[in-house]
């Protein structure tokens, strides 16, 4: 068998066997080519300028002096600490004052919510729900407050027959508001399970009329 010459072929073939690895020759100046397995970890960023959004502008101009809507005055109402409901209740009627156009336009969302607030656990919040259910019921129209009563009854029956003392008289003082501000036979419940829940608590001896005359 004859010998391989130098460059890797057999003698006197004419033919050059190829080489296993090739050598880049690098110009200087220039970078090197990738190589086929490595990946390019280098990118590009561009700094984007976006106009800035007031919080005031998307909430308007029709908020209270902390700047709170009704969204966000709803939202305080259901909270779980009683002094941010007091704070909810309160500006409910501050809203009112000041931007009475709003609370009409959503008003069986908020009367639903303020009767619900009759029954609150917090001595100071459902004071508050008190007081601004009343200067709310004295100026609307009977009629407006027709369809809702129903909803409303039922939260005030919950509060008049309630275990909790306090809770009873601040059902009482919503029911007087309501009587005051409008006709009996506007509200579209009956009179008699109210007069049941009432009775009791207006006699004499009843725990609501002592802390009342007190």
């Amino acid at each position: 068998m004859g010998k391989r010459g130098a460059g890797g072929s057999r003698p006197g073939s004419g033919k050059k066997a190829p080489k296993d690895f090739k050598k880049l020759k690098r110009k200087v100046g220039r970078r090197a080519p990738l190589k086929p397995n490595e990946t390019k970890t280098g990118f590009k960023f561009r700094r984007v300028n976006v106009a800035a959004q007031s919080i005031l502008e998307e909430k308007g101009d029709k908020v209270t002096k902390r700047k709170l809507n009704l969204d966000d005055l709803m939202i305080k109402m259901k909270h779980y600490s009683s002094s941010v409901r007091k704070t909810g209740y309160l500006g409910i009627d501050e809203l009112y004052e000041s931007h009475t156009d709003v609370i009409m336009t959503e008003l069986p969302k908020v009367l639903a919510a303020l009767f619900e607030g009759l029954t609150d656990s917090g001595k100071q919040a459902r004071e508050a729900c008190v007081d601004t259910l009343s200067a709310i019921i004295g100026d609307i129209d009977s009629n407006l407050f027709t369809p809702l009563a129903p909803l409303c009854a039922a939260h005030l029956r919950a509060a008049l027959t309630h275990i909790n003392t306090g809770v009873r008289t601040d059902g009482v003082e919503a029911l007087k508001a309501i009587a005051e501000s409008l006709p009996l036979g506007s509200l579209a419940f009956s009179a008699l399970p109210l007069l049941s829940a009432l009775l009791p608590l207006l006699s004499p001896s009843s725990p609501a009329a002592t802390l009342q005359a007190g």
